[in-house]
């Protein structure tokens, strides 16, 4: 049954891909011409900013662009690859950041996306994180952005209101605004944002003040974000009500023109989908299988990027040969994020939860060395199963006998409970 489902899952996505390369490489070939890819945007601190826009890649290249009048930039990307994290330096000690996937082309730079990506927990201190792209890109994804989003229009909650902004659903990473004092625009002017990427806490990292005085304006990591859903293009599907919901994402190459490959979503599967390393094999049948008699995948890997309770992302590359309608190669670089319903749904068995989709607690690890640590669990404990990047499944149960009925798949490395 579960081979099934997913083997159907698997053709259906690249299916799907097969007709997105199709069609991006006749349109490149035949004409003869070439499109940049660019990512734009306004940088601005309420006032426009002057300066330079960088973006590193996952790749470590960079690219770098002047702000241009109003605070707007507009960057080509060719050479990059996504997801970007871009800064804007405006020469004289304002540094802020920003982020890009590649399902969408707009990326303001402002105080409230670098206070998103601070409270990712990625790390505090962005300017190492920027120097280390190609080593961090992979632990951030579009909708753990979102969720970080959602805590800053939860905090600043009454500055959206008084503006006019929708705080329950505004995109400030994504929609585009003019630095004219209105809308978003004007929650900048009134506020004021202070960075020290190298405070070692939330606290020492950013302070919030109201313009003009010196009243702190509190930022609370646990605020709760119950009623905000954020809009926008910022990959993957915002909200997923029930089950699990799949976002495909990425790039790619044919002709030496990078392309995004329209953002796909599958909505309402089960927990027995959601994908092990275990798969890949499976996966390379199916992509195959897409294709048919009229393509050849080559160099096909594939990586479960991170897995929790409420989240996997899984990243997949592989080059394809294509002998008709047109023979043509292309370089795919996609990135599948499964992200499961915060009101719970179908589950495909799980017992349990998580409440509101978070863990918390004390962090244990278990591998093949330390099995004895499961001993700290009591029966019927309810717990969440986070993973690296070598780990092969989640758990989210209430677990009766923990010293049985956990489930691992070797190799037994990185596997980390949360206690809720």
């Amino acid at each position: 049954f579960t081979q099934r489902h997913r083997a159907a899952r698997w053709i259906c996505l690249g299916l799907v891909v097969a007709l997105s390369g199709c069609g991006g490489g006749s349109s490149s070939d035949n004409n003869g011409s070439s499109t940049s890819l660019t990512v734009s945007g306004t940088a601005a601190t309420g006032a426009a900013l002057s300066g330079t826009v960088t973006a590193v890649g996952a790749n470590s290249a960079q690219a770098t662009t002047p702000i241009g009048t109003g605070g707007a930039y507009t960057l080509n990307v060719d050479g990059l690859t996504f997801p970007l994290l871009i800064k804007a330096d405006d020469g004289v000690g304002t540094v802020l950041y920003s982020w890009a996937d590649a399902s969408g082309d707009i990326a303001n730079i402002t105080p409230l996306t670098t206070l998103a990506l601070v409270l990712t927990d990625l790390s505090d201190n962005l300017t190492e994180v920027f120097a280390n792209w190609a080593t961090a890109s992979s632990q951030l994804t579009a909708a753990t952005l979102q969720s970080a989003q959602a805590k800053v229009n939860a905090n600043l909650q009454s500055q959206f209101t008084a503006e006019g902004v929708e705080a329950s659903s505004y995109d400030f990473l994504t929609t585009a605004f003019s630095a004219d004092g209105s809308g978003i625009d004007g929650v900048l002017d009134g506020l004021v944002f202070n960075f020290d990427y190298l405070g070692g806490t939330l606290a020492g990292v950013v302070t919030v003040n109201l313009a003009g005085t010196a009243t702190a304006v509190a930022i609370n990591i646990e605020v709760d974000t119950s009623a905000i859903t954020i809009g926008g293009g910022t990959g993957g599907s915002s909200t997923c009500s029930s089950g699990w919901c799949l976002a495909v994402s990425g790039t790619v190459v044919t002709g030496g023109v990078t392309a995004n490959v329209p953002v796909t979503t599958v909505p309402g599967l089960t927990s027995d989908v959601v994908p092990t390393l275990s798969d890949g094999g499976n996966i390379e049948q199916s992509i195959q299988s897409a294709y048919g008699a009229t393509g050849t995948i080559t160099d096909l890997n594939y990586t479960i990027v991170s897995s929790s309770a409420t989240e996997t992302v899984a990243h997949l590359t592989f080059n394809v040969a294509i002998t008709s309608p047109v023979a043509m190669t292309a370089a795919y670089d996609l990135t599948y994020t499964y992200t499961k319903a915060s009101g719970g749904g179908t589950s495909g068995g799980d017992t349990g939860g998580t409440t509101g989709g978070s863990c918390s607690g004390t962090l244990l690890t278990y591998d093949d060395n330390a099995q004895n640590s499961l001993a700290l669990y009591t029966d019927g404990q309810k717990v969440c199963f986070t993973a690296s990047s070598t780990t092969l499944s989640f758990l989210d149960k209430t677990l009766t006998n923990p010293t049985v009925n956990i489930i691992v798949v070797a190799p037994y490395t990185a596997y980390t409970f949360t206690a809720i």
